[in-house]
């Protein structure tokens, strides 16, 4: 009988590691606020898809990476670039792990604000430019944090149009001016009025690029309650005292049976926001001629709510005092 031999063969496919069940993404270099520290800035985790991280905000020129572990250098994967001083357009990246490297980087030649979205499942990276700033704080004595750069108060991003922010809250006597980082390092953009101690009813103001020009801050010298308004496509700040109303004094608003109706003419783009005393987001929704009203019975919060009405980019706003 003819002997039949059989040849088998191994076959092994060496390729790049694919990253999967992954919980942590921090950005790492000097382009970040943070620079070169090994936990980097932690980027956003999408909640529908988990291989999809986000990181929204400000880099100057410099370079960065991604760590997969919030630790030391030489502990955990690393996502590299694909080449040395890979430029920000291209969208494919290496995985690497501790210190064994290439040690490849991007390259950020210009400031500005970014988008980067990191997908572990396509193993892919786009990194685009935002048209305004996705982060603003401030920061000074008068403010509830202080001169405490990492702990700076943050304004509210309206979530209908990104060029707006908000905040409402107490304010001492003192200085205060805005922030696009938390950091005093040279090379970010700080917002700050035209000339020092500018009347809080005036509504200009200036981005000083990379921090160079004139330190002048707003002053606020009566303590209580303020709201600031800031719009970075109108260029127009407002900084208002807050007055508190009873139900029964709502000024060009009306109240009916736990309703607070809006009034408006001309209502284009308009929306309401509802924040509690700590200008914590209760509430949002778009309005227009017919559907122009809060039910307060639906808003799980008393006290003092703050009503911030959008309309054609105007801002106007009010307090409740909810029983």
């Amino acid at each position: 009988m003819k002997k039949i031999k059989l040849l088998i063969v191994l076959v092994c496919v060496f390729g790049m590691k694919t990253i999967s069940a992954q919980n942590y993404v921090g950005i790492v270099g000097d382009a970040t606020t943070l620079g070169y520290a090994p936990e980097g800035i932690p980027l956003i985790q999408d909640s529908q898809n988990p291989n999809i991280f986000t990181y929204e905000g400000v880099l100057k020129p410099g370079k960065f990476k991604f760590h997969l572990k919030e630790d030391d250098w030489c502990i955990g994967s690393w996502i590299n670039a694909a080449v040395v001083d890979q430029d920000l357009s291209a969208k494919d990246y290496i995985t690497t792990t501790g210190c064994n490297g290439p040690d490849n980087q991007w390259v950020v030649s210009v400031s500005g604000s970014y988008s980067i979205v990191i997908d572990l499942g396509l193993e892919s990276i786009t990194i685009s430019t935002l048209d305004y700033f996705p982060n603003l704080y401030l920061v000074g004595d008068a403010t509830p944090n202080g001169w405490d750069i990492n702990n700076a108060t943050p304004l509210v991003k309206d979530t209908e149009n990104p060029a707006v922010f908000t905040w409402t809250g107490n304010l001492i006597p003192g200085e205060f001016k805005i922030t696009t980082a938390k950091s005093f390092d040279g090379g970010w953009n700080w917002i700050h009025p035209v000339t020092q101690g500018q009347d809080l009813a005036l509504t200009n103001y200036e981005v000083l690029v990379s921090g160079v020009g004139n330190d002048y801050k707003w002053v606020i010298g009566t303590a209580g309650s303020y709201t600031i308004n800031l719009n970075l496509q109108n260029e127009v700040i407002s900084i208002e005292p807050n007055t508190t109303l009873g139900v029964d004094d709502i000024l060009q608003y009306n109240l009916s049976k736990n309703f607070l109706n809006f009034e408006l003419e001309n209502i284009k783009n308009a929306s309401i926001s509802v924040f509690d005393s700590k200008g914590m987001l209760l509430t949002h929704k778009k309005i227009n001629k017919t559907n122009n009203s809060i039910n307060l019975s639906e808003i799980n919060a008393s006290g003092v709510l703050i009503f911030r009405l959008l309309n054609n980019n105007i801002i106007k706003t009010c307090k409740v005092l909810k029983q």
